[in-house]
């Protein structure tokens, strides 16, 4: 009888120490996912998580994606945005207009701190997209920097991306 409830005590401790193992290591795949790591791609320093890679995308200066979001950067010179009277004395809040213009958008500039951006939702070939767009400015170009989810997600990656736009160094 004892020999029995023995294989059962060490039966037992055998699948706790499984099941330890098993939530440590999940564990561990869930910080390394988390993991910040700072990227510098032309001219463009942002700080996201280790799950992203640089990738390429047409028109893009700057393309990072991972397998549920992507941020996407685009570098502006001031030289290309004189004619639309934008120069080295326009504000941030002065290139969001002109982008939201040229878009024909009417989304409200918002500001978190010193970060201005705007939101919006969008559905591309039948999925609902989340997106959060914001602005830079270096001494010579201004940058549109948009990031993108599922919108089933948005809840989840908002804070990441205010935290994400609040990294960019242009």
């Amino acid at each position: 009888i004892r020999s029995e409830f023995m294989k059962k005590i060490l039966y037992l401790i055998g699948a706790l120490i499984v099941a330890f193992l098993l939530a440590f290591t999940i564990t561990l795949d869930f910080i390394n996912v988390s993991k910040k790591e700072t990227f510098r791609e032309n001219g463009l320093e942002i700080t996201l998580t280790s799950d992203f890679k640089v990738s390429e995308l047409m028109n893009a200066t700057a393309y990072f994606e991972s397998n549920n979001a992507i941020v996407v950067a685009r570098k502006e010179s001031l030289e290309d945005l004189k004619e639309l009277d934008i120069d080295k004395n326009s504000s941030l809040e002065d290139y969001a207009k002109v982008i939201l213009r040229a878009n024909d958008s009417d989304y409200t500039l918002q500001k978190n701190g010193n970060l201005l951006y705007y939101e919006y939702e969008s559905t591309v070939e039948d999925n609902l997209f989340y997106y959060f767009v914001t602005v830079a400015k270096s001494d010579d170009s201004f940058w549109v920097i948009n990031f993108a989810s599922p919108k089933s997600e948005k809840s989840m990656y908002k804070p990441e991306f205010i935290k994400w736009a609040k990294s960019i160094k242009v």
